[in-house]
């Protein structure tokens, strides 16, 4: 799902998107409980129903399972049993894989508006997350990212995101390295407005 485009489809209009996520995850559970069971006596209302999907998938930018649900629709048109059979069970587990991962990006929008607002993490945060990481203690690299995400963050440059990303990893060197540099750099400016402050 490319979440980008999403956005510009809807004029740079998050929350249309965000609502247009929500109905997509909600509606589209039952069309995949009625196509579990390919109806080969039916395969019209197969056809309407993976045609439906496929709308609907496009139209969240999900492209991908559009694409799928497309080449199902056709199959269904030329009575290919085959290919159904073949496809449709990966198909549907790809959707339900897809609306779990809405449900999760939704949950994950809902929690970080209810979290408090810094400017941007902590040092002694990522102090601690720099020890963890050297130390490959996963506890406390698992405390430190609990302590760094409690917040959210106004001017941090996508760095929370980047550190959940390779921490999931386990790229500890690369946080390390890449979280010495920020701290180093706020160490070094606050030496400065020492300075300035003991004149």
């Amino acid at each position: 799902m490319n979440i980008e485009n999403g956005v510009k489809r809807f004029r740079g209009d998050e929350n249309v998107y965000i609502n247009i996520l929500h109905s997509y995850a909600m509606n589209t559970h039952g069309l995949l409980d009625s196509i579990e069971t390919v109806p080969v006596y039916n395969i019209k209302s197969y056809e309407i129903t993976v045609h439906s999907i496929k709308g609907s998938s496009y139209g969240i930018c999900a492209d991908a399972v559009g694409r799928i649900a497309g080449d199902l629709e056709r199959a269904a048109k030329e009575y290919e049993f085959e290919y159904i059979k073949k496809h449709n069970v990966l198909f549907i587990a790809v959707v339900r894989k897809l609306i779990n991962d809405i449900d999760n990006l939704l949950d994950s929008l809902h929690l970080d508006s209810l979290k408090p607002k810094k400017d941007k993490p902590d040092i002694s945060s990522l102090h601690d997350l720099i020890t963890a990481c050297i130390d490959y203690d996963m506890d406390e690299v698992d405390k430190a990212m609990e302590e760094i995400t409690a917040y959210q963050y106004e001017s941090d440059d996508g760095l929370v995101a980047w550190l959940k990303d390779n921490v999931n990893m386990m790229n500890f060197d690369e946080i390390v390295e890449k979280l010495t540099d920020i701290v180093d750099t706020e160490d070094d400016g606050n030496e400065k407005d020492s300075e300035v402050v003991m004149l």
